[in-house]
């Protein structure tokens, strides 16, 4: 489906659509969004719930980065749920 259409470049890929206008400076978005609502439409792809979207990629998402901050993270001092010293390297 990815490839060259009458209004631009359309590459499908993870439920995304990256769309590259074909006339790079004077881009009528009204028409443009208008044929691209209609190509997918033809295709029937529609737009997934934010419920869907949630459960499907932001989850994935939080789990990477609360993994990532974890990773960054050294714990200096813990007593149970009292007291709790502990250091975060900061991002690269």
């Amino acid at each position: 489906m990815s490839g060259e259409y009458f209004l631009g470049k359309l590459n499908f890929e993870n439920q995304v659509v990256t769309y590259v206008p074909r006339d790079g400076g004077f881009v009528n978005f009204k028409e443009n969004l208008e044929g691209l609502m209609n190509i997918l439409k033809r295709e029937a792809l529609y737009p997934i719930d934010i419920s869907v979207w949630k459960k499907k990629i932001g989850e994935f998402i939080k789990k990477e980065k609360e993994d990532e901050l974890e990773s960054r993270t050294v714990h200096l001092l813990k007593i149970e749920k009292i007291l709790d010293v502990k250091y975060i390297k900061a991002e690269k």
